[in-house]
């Protein structure tokens, strides 16, 4: 967990520097948001510590809390910078008549913290810091060819100025070793110098542009590259178009042949057929004139056994129908039962529980002897 030097108060939204910290304002950190609160005891330095666990780096409030302490003891502080590539040390020991400005612009850029000379205002020194990226050469090259003391310095460095005695080093890019850097730099870039295919003027190659110049001629070279696309596509679609048209048309005649040679077969197939038939049908009319009183023969024969057969099973059937009667006659005259009240044979009325009467006289005379049967019996 990084220590906070500086953190932002929600209420004003202005960010305060820890000796300016007040213990029971609630603070922000600048760098990720959450709460922060005063460390102000007797062990340690005064600094804002996070509420909970966090990942915070603090760089963003180590490199605003920096350029601060440099702005507020630029008068009190000697700096010394050492070239990266050559070695070369330089030092700013001018104490006097200088004042501390951040974020001061020069040129397309702005230095961190300026060194300014109070008479004539113009720029002395510059004082870049870096919490963990450093600056660019390019920046540090251009400051030195200008003249001006340039360095370089680390967040820890100036933390701990106090322990060095007053001195921080930092690094910086001579002017001698810069100058050597751009005649590289121009001759990478001559080497990288093409011509534009499309309108043929100078460019530098990158690895977005390689062939053209400006992003207008790439869109000039791509719609002319479409365009040949399309036009490539519209003639093998007609290509094509022309081969399937001619593969339906030989398909077509294929089919008209294959119809004719079997339209020819089924015809010939038809003309045998019809001869075949018209030399039975001779073969039949020369044949039926000498058959002709044989048919009729036969026919004749045929008649009179049909005519014969049918006398014969008429007599048959009329035979077993008399047969059939005087059986059921015989039968009849053998199931007739003898009149229950007269005794005779000839009962004719069958009534329930199998009362056989020959006629009404019986059944009236049977009648009145149960119901004398019965008044006996229950008394009148």
């Amino acid at each position: 967990m990084a220590t906070l030097f500086v953190a932002r108060n929600p209420l004003t939204n202005t960010d305060v520097f820890i000796e300016n910290a007040q213990r029971k304002v609630a603070y922000t950190c600048i760098d990720c948001g959450s709460a922060v609160m005063p460390r102000m005891g007797t062990k340690r330095v005064f600094h804002f510590a996070h509420k909970s666990k966090s990942k915070c780096k603090g760089e963003t409030s180590a490199h605003k809390y920096c350029k601060h302490i440099l702005q507020q003891n630029i008068d009190k502080l000697s700096f010394s910078s050492t070239c990266i590539k050559c070695s070369q040390v330089q030092q700013f020991n001018d104490t006097t008549s200088i004042v501390g400005v951040q974020e001061h612009p020069w040129k397309q850029y702005k230095i961190d913290v300026a060194i300014l000379d109070k008479t004539t205002k113009s720029m002395i020194g510059a004082l870049e810091v870096y919490h963990t990226h450093r600056s660019t050469q390019t920046k540090l090259g251009e400051i030195s060819s200008n003249g001006i003391f340039v360095s370089d310095l680390d967040t820890a460095d100036i933390l701990n100025f106090a322990v060095n005695s007053n001195r921080i080093s930092g690094t910086h890019v001579c002017a001698d070793c810069h100058k050597v850097r751009e005649e590289k730099r121009v001759q990478a870039l001559t080497r990288s110098i093409r011509y534009c295919i499309l309108c043929n003027k100078e460019f530098c190659c990158t690895k977005q542009f390689k062939k053209v110049c400006s992003i207008e001629c790439y869109r000039q070279i791509t719609v002319a590259q479409w365009t040949s696309y399309q036009q490539k596509l519209l003639r093998l679609h007609e290509e094509r178009t022309i081969q399937q048209i001619e593969r339906w048309t030989a398909y077509q005649q294929t089919l008209r042949k294959i119809h004719e040679y079997r339209t020819n077969q089924q015809i010939e197939r038809w003309k045998k057929y019809q001869n075949k038939i018209r030399r039975i049908h001779d073969i039949i009319i020369r044949s039926r004139n000498r058959k002709e009183s044989e048919r009729i023969n036969r026919w004749k024969t045929y008649q009179k056994v049909i005519r014969k057969l049918h006398d014969d099973r008429e007599n048959t059937r009329v035979e077993r129908w008399t047969t059939y009667q005087q059986k059921i006659r015989e039968r009849h005259e053998s199931l007739k039962m003898n009149c229950m009240e007269c005794g005779c044979r000839g009962a004719t009325i069958n009534l329930d529980n199998y009362l056989f009467l020959c006629s009404a006289k019986c059944y009236q005379t049977r009648l009145d002897r149960i119901a004398q049967a019965t008044s006996s019996m229950f008394g009148d």
